[in-house]
């Protein structure tokens, strides 16, 4: 896989609170965020630096609650479904969140990296795409990603 190639083609960003017994609930953001090219630039740094640095094979279990794994699953098959899904995250993290977790934010996007060795002039017809969710309390997000080949 070629990650000086990822390109970022769409994200939704969710504000998730920290828990506590007085919030209202959840704001949720309804539409995709329009990507200059200094976001587009922060957020393809910041997931290929967290998939160099600890990206990990995801290995479904399928004992646990499904939420994500169906969630990227749709997100892969239908990209329109990224924003009703990331909402899906979204509530499905706060709710799982105890009052030791902080605020941070929920980011769910779609990206391509072209398959091939890492040089960037190298490039092949053939892409895999991304559906990657990132939570943050810091700068260093913990991410979740799953790939296809397309």
């Amino acid at each position: 896989m070629n990650l000086d190639s990822f390109r970022l083609t769409s994200l939704v960003v969710h504000d998730v609170p920290q828990p506590d017994e007085e919030r209202k609930g959840l704001i949720l953001t309804d539409a995709e965020i329009p990507l200059d090219a200094q976001l587009r630039g922060y957020f393809e740094r910041k997931i290929t630096q967290r998939i160099i640095n600890r990206g990990l094979e995801a290995i479904a279990d399928p004992s646990e609650n499904g939420t994500v794994r169906d969630g990227v699953a749709s997100i892969l098959a239908d990209q329109t479904e990224l924003v009703p899904v990331s909402k899906t995250f979204a509530e499905h993290l706060d709710h799982s969140q105890t009052r030791r977790n902080p605020a941070g934010l929920l980011a769910v996007g779609l990206g391509r990296v072209e398959e091939g060795a890492s040089s960037p002039s190298s490039s092949s017809s053939a892409s895999r795409g991304f559906g990657c969710g990132s939570t943050s309390s810091e700068i260093t997000p913990r991410s979740i990603c799953s790939s296809s080949a397309t």
